[in-house]
């Protein structure tokens, strides 16, 4: 609602961790129509990726290293 009633130049926004690797289609529609509403520019917060050797990395079957490259290639490992 608070881009519907207002003008913005920018919009910042941020998602969780692994939502741009796991769906990045998906991410990257939601960006484009909440920014398209207004006519902002996006800038996106990038996450870092889980600690090295921690249960989330684990449960996910990802390497560190690998995340981490996904996450600063925009998601999905494009």
């Amino acid at each position: 609602m608070a881009l519907q009633k207002e003008k913005w130049n920018y919009v910042m926004l941020q998602e969780m961790s692994h939502d741009p690797i796991t769906s990045p289609k998906s991410f990257c529609s939601s960006v484009e129509q909440l920014c398209r509403q207004n006519g902002a520019v996006s800038i996106l917060f990038a996450t870092w990726a889980y600690q090295r050797g921690g249960a989330k990395l684990a449960a996910k079957g990802w390497a560190y290293d690998e995340m981490a490259r996904k996450l600063s290639q925009g998601g999905g490992g494009k």
